[in-house]
């Protein structure tokens, strides 16, 4: 919803575009309406690439490039579940800024405040230690875990905010939570809000007005894009003219909304004047390029050299896989080898 603003209420139980018709085509999207104005789209995730399919769906979504966890750089440290920490994401969201001279769009996907959380105690010397009232072990170690892990993101936040305060280019930040961890929180657990509401951020390294507006998720990009003076996308300038109008039918805005949707998804593409403008992408992985440079052989043993291997890096010569016996960013080796 935020990427495209297609509104999931206008389709029917159980389907979802990202999960089908985007399998097979391309859609209205932030990435595809900001290329046209000349920025490059950068698509961050700091786990695996095939995860609800995202290396299969990004290229019709327009992203140029995708930087999951098997193209991060370093060997990156993961928490107790498992999840990769988020702090590793601030290096690869600078790597996108640095990696043209004109404006870069970014999304960034981050996983460490997942779940399950554990009900036994799997942090030692937690930083934040929840206290129940009532007895119950098991839930004050799962929640004892979810707000160090919270905790820690906040830590990323903060160095990333201050590592784009002085960045070289006017930077807009705009953060939001997707959705509830899996804690069994009901309606009488919130201090406010709802189990379908989340506070969002606009933060900016330049001044920039203060605005709170309460906005659907499926508004939340037209509304970015309007602060930032920007009036591209046939659904976001839709959402943008729905903002303006005082009085506004919001029935009639609903309707049309889904009509326009499943003429740009399903239909002849008649808002479009009967072509879909937008082509699928050659998804590039990463961002810095992969290289090999040259190749050393001897007494059943194989020496590559190149640049930006990683923990995740594999071999395959005339078709057969090898698990190199060890691995850094330049090298990889290779023992009991028989060509």
């Amino acid at each position: 919803e935020v990427q495209t603003g297609v509104n999931l209420d206008d389709f029917g139980p159980g389907e979802y575009p990202y999960k089908s018709i985007l399998r097979e085509t391309t859609c209205e999207s932030a990435p595809y309406v900001l290329k046209n104005l000349g920025y490059t789209t950068h698509a961050v995730h700091n786990n695996e690439a095939n995860f609800y399919g995202r290396r299969s769906i990004f290229p019709n979504l327009g992203f140029d490039t995708f930087t999951s966890e098997e193209y991060m750089a370093r060997e990156n440290e993961k928490n107790p579940n498992g999840w990769v920490k988020d702090e590793v994401l601030t290096d690869e969201i600078l790597k996108c800024l640095d990696s043209t001279e004109g404006p870069d769009y970014v999304y960034t996907i981050s996983v460490q405040g997942h779940g399950a959380y554990p009900t036994e105690e799997v942090l030692k010397d937690p930083h934040i230690k929840v206290t129940l009232k009532e007895d119950d072990e098991a839930r004050q170690n799962q929640l004892t875990y979810y707000a160090n892990q919270i905790y820690e993101m906040d830590l990323f936040v903060a160095e990333l905010t201050r590592q784009l305060k002085d960045f070289n280019e006017p930077c807009i930040l705009v953060m939001y939570g997707d959705h509830l961890p899996s804690l069994g929180i009901e309606e009488t657990d919130m201090n406010q809000g709802n189990l379908f509401t989340t506070k969002y951020i606009l933060w900016s390294n330049f001044q920039m007005e203060k605005q709170d507006k309460n906005v659907e998720a499926y508004q939340l990009g037209a509304y970015v894009m309007q602060r930032m003076g920007i009036n591209e996308g046939i659904m976001f300038r839709y959402h943008q003219k729905y903002f303006k109008e005082q009085n506004a039918n919001e029935s009639a805005y609903l309707d049309s909304m889904a009509v326009i949707e499943y003429d740009m998804l399903y239909g002849d593409k008649e808002v479009f004047g009967g072509e879909n403008p937008y082509q699928p992408k050659n998804l590039k992985m990463g961002i810095l390029p992969i290289t090999l440079d040259r190749v050393l052989y001897k007494d059943g043993t194989m020496w590559l050299y190149g640049s930006n291997f990683n923990e995740f890096s594999i071999v395959i010569i005339n078709g057969k896989q090898y698990e190199p016996t060890s691995q850094h960013q330049n090298l990889i080796k290779i023992e009991d080898l028989k060509l």
